[in-house]
């Protein structure tokens, strides 16, 4: 995930949130989600 994170790190918050939410549910591979997923998007400017 790091590796893929290094490819939207220049992009808004809501894009890389929704980047990660995407690859996450590749990742699962259509299983399903027993849980919430809680994430916060901090940006060092």
């Amino acid at each position: 995930m790091l590796e893929q994170l290094k490819i939207v790190y220049e992009k808004p918050s809501d894009e890389i949130l929704r980047f990660i939410v995407e690859r996450a549910d590749e990742f699962a591979g259509g299983a399903k989600q027993h849980d919430d997923m809680t994430m916060i998007v901090a940006k060092v400017i």
